[in-house]
């Protein structure tokens, strides 16, 4: 129950709704309205990454007769909530009767039903788009360099080398999301370095309880491959694994707790760990609400709408941030890397993935900037932005974000300005 009341209350707090949540909900809303599961009418891509991700959405859009997008987005929020509520439950049975060769046999039953219900959608996206790997995924292949055994080896020990936590995905699992910006107090990124250390190692420790040693070892495979593999590791990969590393802590808490030399220091650090994840969950649901009234609907939204109300249906959009802009605007989107295009990903196998080629092969109607991307491409081909684009309107809320008195605030100013450039030659 706490962890719903929790859920809820940050949710309320917030009303933050993830960029990435508006991509999903393109198609959602799309299937809610007859249109198929697509992110363009008649275009039969597979747009997003989880199958409930996407139909639940769509059953709450459903629910609201398709008549209220911030209905449908609380329905789907409480929906999250009650299924967290349910996780949190079982794993607080799971820690009271742990019982290692019955959770096992729980496991290997779960995955087989999970397979069998699992088995339908692979077969429905294979015969409705032709392939059962979602295109967010062929998006952003070829975007990282080459793997080989000696880099995953080194990306590997990376993090037991450095004493810094910008560069290791083990402290992101206890961190802000892109707290790397700046803006946050370097002691607690020492703090979540050496949780995420101590997490890597446990189960190196030959007489912990079993249980806590493979959420441990869990945790450093899962790591050892997201400082690697990924071109990036996101903040979206990390939860699963965040989940892992305090089933390790409590494991350790635990057992320590059940010697009278050690049970001071165990209750001492569990109260420390709650104190600052708590310090830290408020920090951020105070970044969240500014990122929302400013950023998302303030700035993001406000594109989209300006570009629905000033472009013509059938046009082409130019951009990165695809969630807001993409769903407001109702154009067809060319994005980088192309998770809503085939045009895009085609594109960048011919051309690569320097903008000023995509954006000549292409040819989009609007382009969608913010003032970093604008030098990038300037400094790579200086007439493009002169002669075959014009600039329609600017949009930022700087000073707004400058005035915020909120951790994190810096990395709120990446989403501050846009410049919306109109194409004035085709």
């Amino acid at each position: 129950m706490l962890t719903v009341v929790v859920a809820l209350g940050v949710a309320l707090y917030t009303q933050h709704a993830w960029e990435d949540y508006w991509i999903t909900y393109r198609a959602s809303k799309n299937l809610a309205m007859g249109h198929g599961l697509v992110f363009n009418v008649g275009d039969r891509l597979h747009t997003f990454t989880s199958p409930l991700g996407v139909l639940l959405p769509a059953v709450a859009s459903m629910l609201t007769a398709n008549s209220s997008d911030a209905a449908a987005l609380w329905i789907f929020r409480v929906m999250c909530i009650a299924a967290l509520g349910g996780a949190a439950a079982w794993l607080v049975l799971m820690a009271r009767q742990l019982n290692y060769g019955r959770v096992a046999a729980f496991f290997l039953v779960a995955w087989l039903v999970t397979t069998a219900l699992y088995l339908p959608w692979l077969v429905f996206a294979h015969f409705y788009y032709g392939t059962v790997v979602p295109h967010t995924v062929a998006a952003k292949s070829g975007l990282g360099g080459a793997h080989t055994l000696v880099g995953f080896v080194a990306a590997t020990l990376q993090p037991f080398l450095e004493l810094s936590p910008d560069g290791i995905t083990q402290a992101r699992a206890f961190l802000p999301a892109y707290f790397m910006i700046g803006g946050w107090p370097p002691v607690l990124l020492r703090l979540a370095w050496l949780a995420g250390m101590l997490c890597s190692l446990l189960w190196l420790v030959p007489r912990l309880r079993v249980e806590t040693r493979v959420a441990s070892f869990a945790f450093f495979g899962a790591h050892a491959y997201l400082s690697y593999f990924p071109y990036y590791a996101f903040p979206w990969y990390l939860p699963s694994t965040t989940l892992l590393a305090f089933v390790a802590l409590g494991g350790l808490v635990q057992q320590a707790s059940g010697h009278p030399w050690t049970r001071r220091v165990a209750i001492g650090a569990a109260a420390c760990i709650l104190c600052v994840s708590g310090w830290t969950t408020w920090q951020v649901a105070r970044e969240l609400a500014a990122q929302q009234r400013i950023v998302e609907d303030g700035n993001r939204r406000t594109i989209g709408e300006w570009l629905r109300a000033n472009a013509t249906p059938g046009q082409t959009v130019f951009l990165e941030p695809l969630g807001y802009i993409g769903f407001y605007s109702g154009l067809k989107t060319y994005d980088f890397p192309g998770m809503s295009s085939r045009e895009m990903v085609a594109a960048r196998r011919l051309v690569g993935n320097d903008w000023d080629a995509l954006i000549r092969y292409l040819h989009p109607d609007w382009l969608v900037l913010r003032p970093a991307e604008i030098t990038r491409l300037s400094a790579r081909d200086s007439t493009l932005l002169r002669s075959d684009y014009a600039v329609a309107r600017g949009f930022s809320v700087a000073e707004a974000v400058g005035k915020l008195r909120v951790y994190g605030r810096l990395s709120l100013m990446s989403d501050a300005r846009f410049t919306v450039f109109r194409a004035t030659r085709r």
